[in-house]
This record gives C-alpha cells, sequence and structure tokens, in this order.
C-alpha cells in the first residue's frame, strides 16, 4: 500500500476501527432507541440513529478507498452483497 501517504495508519486498520464505530452505535440504539430517549435527547445528543448513518459513511468512505488503491474488488463486494442480501430475505421469509 505504498501509495497511501499518511499519518492515519493502515486503511485496513482504519476500516476495522470505523466498523467498530458502526457497532457502538448500534448497541447505542438498542439501549436508547432509535431517536433516543428524553435522557439521550436533552444533554444534547444526536439520535443514535443519525449516528449509525454517520459511521455507516464512514464505513463506505474507508471502503472506496480500499477499492481505488485496488486493495479491495468492487465488484467482489457488490456479488457478495446480493447474496448476503438474498440470503436474508430468505431467511426472513421463513
Amino acid at each position: 500500500m505504498s501509495k497511501w501517504k499518511t499519518t492515519m495508519g493502515d486503511p485496513l486498520c482504519m476500516l476495522a476501527e470505523e466498523n467498530s464505530e458502526v457497532i457502538k452505535e448500534i448497541m447505542k440504539a438498542k439501549r436508547f432507541g432509535l431517536e433516543g430517549c428524553k435522557e439521550w435527547t436533552s444533554k444534547g445528543n444526536p439520535p443514535p440513529i443519525e449516528n449509525i448513518h454517520r459511521e455507516l459513511g464512514d464505513v463506505f468512505a474507508v471502503t472506496d478507498i480500499l477499492v481505488d488503491l485496488g486493495v479491495l474488488d468492487f465488484e467482489k463486494i457488490m456479488g457478495y452483497r446480493v447474496a448476503k442480501k438474498q440470503k436474508i430475505e430468505q431467511d426472513f421469509d421463513q
């Protein structure tokens, strides 16, 4: 990954970190609700669903960079995405 010149570290590590942020925000949504309970929002916190959107945007951005660098293959990602979506839809139909 010599094309990547940054002090931010390895892009794969960045992807892992951003995914952990998504997990953290999902757990907040489970605790406080997608829109946030009164105690959550009264402290000026944005609704957890907003944070999930933001963190997923970060995941997509780092993924795009890894595709641009040639580390990841966009077509493979989309193929796995379609397969997973079909499996989930089958599971929900049962």
